[in-house]
């Protein structure tokens, strides 16, 4: 390799790794069975699976709601029909004092969606925690833990028995500019699954709407 060409190679792939990150953010999941009174030997469900969001935003709601999701689409070699979505939305209320701010996740916390080969399955959370912190273009960096629990649609109809899992990772946002994530909120709550909060009595000016620029 000539000289010189090495240092050229990492200065592109950290400017390439930079617009991918800077642009449109990225979150992973890695979801684990929660299930504590069943277990499957072989093949077993002790182990981890991990889905991946090429897409993250952050954004504040009408009542001053910081708002986060991710999207990921996995594609098939076979058919589009086996093409496998992913989406995850979190919606956070009153946080922890300081530069870091730590927030307790309730059952209107998280909500995910995952379809695959014409199957839907649903998720809403349970109880956990999420850390952020800010980073310099309006970045929002941080990482989560969340109990959840899965419904997969019937056939004809209705959803199964839901089973609980855990869910943890990592992200990076950037300011939802376009409604993008705003949009994926919504689907996660389609079919039943809306979040319901009690009502706040809103003290000040108003505050950016769904999907509005982030300042």
């Amino acid at each position: 390799m000539k000289k010189g060409l090495v240092p050229t190679v990492f200065v592109v792939f950290g400017y390439s790794l930079l617009l991918f990150t800077g642009c449109s953010g990225q979150m992973n999941t890695t979801f684990v069975s929660n299930n504590m009174s069943d277990i499957a030997v072989e093949p077993t469900d002790a182990r981890t699976v991990r889905m991946d969001c090429t897409e993250c935003y952050w954004w504040t709601d009408k009542d001053n709601r910081v708002c986060l999701s991710g999207r990921g689409m996995v594609k098939s070699l076979i058919h589009s029909r086996y093409d496998r979505e992913f989406i995850l939305s979190f919606v956070l209320d009153t946080p922890s004092q300081g530069m870091g701010k730590n927030y307790q996740l309730t059952h209107t916390s998280t909500r995910g969606m995952i379809r695959s080969g014409g199957n839907i399955y649903r998720f809403q959370g349970t109880y956990g925690i999420m850390g952020t912190e800010n980073r310099n273009s309006d970045r929002l960096i941080g990482a989560y833990r969340s109990g959840i629990t899965i419904n997969a649609a019937k056939l004809f109809g209705g959803w199964s028995k839901p089973v609980p899992f855990l869910i943890f990772g990592t992200f990076t946002a950037v300011p939802d500019r376009e409604g993008r994530g705003a949009g994926w909120r919504n689907q996660t709550e389609a079919d039943g699954y809306v979040r319901k909060f009690p009502d706040r009595v809103r003290v000040g000016a108003s505050t950016p709407s769904p999907g509005a620029p982030v300042k």
